[in-house]
């Protein structure tokens, strides 16, 4: 605005907005100068775009007219850049067959233009099964077979992240789990998707592996005397074992007086030929269990007994 003219009017044309000021019984001496200005706001472009416009001046006195017209003053205006990263990575670093897995992604806006409406998209692999999921808060959450996702019109700003985790169960299948999470969003221009590339570990199969040592005390039993027979049964793969059984032999020169063990073992009962114990807990892997058996040594020569163990595991 200049105070000489009064506050411009306005008219729209088709290359932009024009402004006019106009005064009459104005003194514009030889040498005066006034000055006007326009203040304004750079709108969202697409594409590069060249802003330009110039300005004119028209004037009369008692002789005529006359009018002036500016050079042409330019600039060019960008399009906000639209960019978007999303990191995908797994917990805890070496996951086993049949334990618990946690996938995170983090989407981050690492552009200049604000995103809007994001979804993030998981594909789990076949050998994870779903088990529970945790985000920013507000996202709509939805799950179709091995996909989840999480949708929500949001305004992100550059430099904003959202977090979100997958929980998950492993099987017993080995070999290597692969999977990749994807991010979509509105841009000021459009839409915008990005990958997280693969998160990848490989899930070593279960084996499953028994050892069995059979010990006695003391090392030279007389006749008439005891004897205990110690029993040690340990997992030696890497499968954990979800049930067991031990057996043991009885030698017909041995009466039996008691037996104990570690414990959550059941005895048969038995107390001569078989005796055999069973556990129906977990045995972890490198965890034991251990038998004693007591008796009396009623014969004389040699003396051999054996023992057996068994298990299985939920692979």
């Amino acid at each position: 605005e200049d105070p000489a003219c009064g506050g411009p009017s306005g008219t729209d044309t088709a290359s932009g907005t024009r402004y006019v000021w106009s005064a009459t019984g104005l003194f514009f001496t030889p040498g005066q100068t006034l000055t006007f200005t326009v203040t304004g706001r750079v709108g969202l472009v697409c594409a590069v775009t060249a802003v330009d416009g110039s300005a004119q001046a028209t004037g009369a006195d008692a002789c005529g007219a006359a009018a002036a017209l500016s050079a042409g003053t330019t600039f060019s205006v960008a399009p906000p850049v639209a960019a978007l990263s999303i990191a995908k990575s797994h917990s805890p670093a070496a996951p086993v067959p049949l334990g618990a897995v946690t996938w995170t992604l983090v989407v981050t806006n690492t552009g200049s233009d604000t995103l809007t409406s994001v979804t993030v998209t998981d594909t789990l692999p076949g050998q994870a099964a779903f088990a529970g999921e945790t985000n920013p808060g507000g996202y709509v959450f939805a799950q179709a077979g091995q996909v989840v996702s999480w949708t929500k019109a949001i305004v992100l700003v550059p430099g904003a992240t959202q977090t979100f985790t997958v929980d998950a169960t492993l099987g017993c299948a080995g070999g290597a789990v692969s999977n990749e999470g994807y991010a979509l969003a509105a841009t000021s221009c459009g839409s915008l998707q990005m990958g997280s590339g693969t998160d990848s570990f490989v899930l070593a199969a279960p084996t499953l592996s028994l050892a069995v040592v059979k010990t006695r005390s003391p090392a030279s039993p007389v006749p008439g005397g005891p004897v205990t027979y110690t029993l040690l049964v340990t997992n030696t793969g890497s499968a954990t074992v979800t049930s067991l059984a031990v057996s043991d032999t009885l030698a017909g020169a041995v009466t039996f007086t008691s037996q104990s063990n570690s414990g959550g073992l059941a005895w048969n009962g038995a107390t001569s030929g078989v005796l055999a114990w069973q556990v129906s807990g977990t045995i972890l892997p490198a965890q034991s269990v251990t038998v004693w058996i007591d008796g009396a040594v009623c014969g004389s020569g040699v003396i051999s007994t054996s023992a057996w163990t068994g298990s299985t595991t939920a692979c």
